[in-house]
Formats: structure tokens, sequence, C-alpha cells
């Protein structure tokens, strides 16, 4: 995210908040936030939501740098145990519930290779086929 985009970023939160805050100040958070390297996509979310909550009583009207920094740092670690999450769920589904063992590496692997090819949904129904013979 470039500086302006921040700045522009800021801007939106300050007329939601209805704060006066001058150039200046919106420069040296532009500033702070670029040295940290906060994403552009979590600090339009922490923007926004702080834009929307009602200020609690003597709550200045724009936030300190710390707590835009804190709510991006917050949305990283959510995106991240989500995605941590689906990964799981993912690995989950081709290890078919199971835990990686040596012993299952093996059938892991090709049970990956044919889900990338097509797809979970033809896994499922190729194992339910197996189980089905494995029955008779």
């Amino acid at each position: 995210m470039s500086r302006d985009e921040i700045i522009q970023t800021l801007g939106r939160l300050a007329i939601r908040r209805q704060a006066e805050v001058d150039q200046f100040t919106f420069e040296v958070y532009a500033d702070d936030l670029v040295r940290e390297g906060v994403d552009a996509e979590d600090l339009v979310a922490v923007c926004w939501e702080l834009g929307r909550k009602p200020r609690a009583e003597y709550q200045p009207a724009f936030p300190a740098v710390g707590d835009l920094l804190q709510g991006c740092a917050e949305i990283r670690r959510n995106k991240t145990q989500r995605m941590w999450e689906e990964r799981r769920a993912t690995a989950m589904m081709v290890t078919d519930g199971k835990p990686m063992t040596p012993e299952n590496a093996k059938k892991w692997l090709e049970r990956i290779k044919y889900a990338a090819h097509h797809g979970l949904p033809a896994l499922k129904a190729r194992d339910e086929r197996e189980a089905d013979k494995a029955k008779s």
C-alpha cells in the first residue's frame, strides 16, 4: 500500500469518526504504518471497523497509531488462523481423518495426487467404491 493510499484510508476513517485531523498528522501516521509494513487489506478492514463503531465516552475521535497497528495485527492473526484451519481440514479430508504416519505416507501422497487431478468429490466417490468392494 502506498503512502498516498494510506492517507486516503485514514482520511475516510477521520470522516467516519467525525475527527478533525490535519494533513501533517495523516503524513506522520502514514510514515509509521509504512515503516511497520502494514498490509493494505488489513488497514482498510481496521479503519472500516473503527469507523462503524460508536465512540466511547471521552475516547478520542481519531485512534492512535498503536490502536491501528494492534487492529491490523489481530486481523493478520485471525487470517493466519483461518488459513491453517482450512489447510488442516483439507489435509484431514485427504488423509481420511487419520494422522500422518510413515506407514500411510505413500497412500496419503497418492490421495493428494488423485484429489489434485480429479477433485475432492471424485476422491470421496472412489473411497466409497473401494469401501463397497471391501464389504463384498
